[in-house]
């Protein structure tokens, strides 16, 4: 199991707060403005939940078992990304079922683009195709042809590659309800959804200025 991210030095009070999470499983089609909040009345049941006693399990390294392995695919998958823009122009990929050919099966590249909640919810036929990915996927991408050359490092740190829905968080033992989210730089935080909130829509503004 991969060893969590590291926090934001800015964030010391988020490192002791966010030692745990909760799966993550995203529910509908997930586009790039994805991100507005369902109201009590019209919200389904959040998938996220935890439904089964496994989903409350920790590892090694304090992260429930769902929750370490759905970062694990986030992270994957951003590396995914950056090599698909080594082989096209510095550019990232106009959406994740564009590097379903970077995967060793085109069944590899579904299941990194679900996470193991929505892996379990959802049958992936036996040849997916980008098109089932870019429906189905559990995460919303923001950096859609993103010029990697021509954004600076410190951004790069700073700014949304991907992340899971806001409307239906990870529940949270100490610091609430969170969501996972991508740089990027590759690297990957939970925060609370009001502040990933915050942190999207600036990266949104970075992203629009970048293009």
């Amino acid at each position: 199991m991969h060893s969590p991210e590291t926090f934001s030095s800015q964030r010391p009070m988020l490192i002791a707060s966010l030692l745990l999470a909760i799966i993550a499983i995203p529910f509908s089609t997930a586009t790039a403005d994805d991100t507005h909040d369902i109201s009590p009345t019209t919200q389904p049941t959040n998938p996220n939940a935890a439904t089964q006693p496994s989903d409350l399990q920790i590892d090694k390294y304090g992260w429930t078992n769902n929750a370490a392995e759905c970062m694990a695919r986030m992270r994957d998958l951003a590396s995914v990304a950056w090599r698909y823009a080594n082989n096209h122009n510095d550019r990232l990929p106009p959406n994740l079922g564009s590097v379903i050919g970077q995967f060793r099966t085109a069944h590899d590249a579904a299941e990194s683009c679900l996470t193991p909640g929505d892996e379990r919810r959802l049958n992936i036929p036996d040849h997916p195709t980008a098109d089932w990915i870019n429906r189905n996927t559990s995460f919303i991408y923001l950096a859609a042809n993103l010029n990697l050359y021509r954004f600076t490092n410190t951004a790069s740190n700073t700014t949304v590659m991907m992340h899971t829905r806001l409307d239906q968080p990870f529940q949270h033992p100490k610091a609430g309800d969170v969501v996972i989210l991508a740089f990027v730089d590759g690297h990957i935080e939970l925060f609370p959804v009001a502040e990933a909130k915050q942190i999207i829509e600036s990266s949104r503004k970075k992203l629009a200025n970048a293009r």
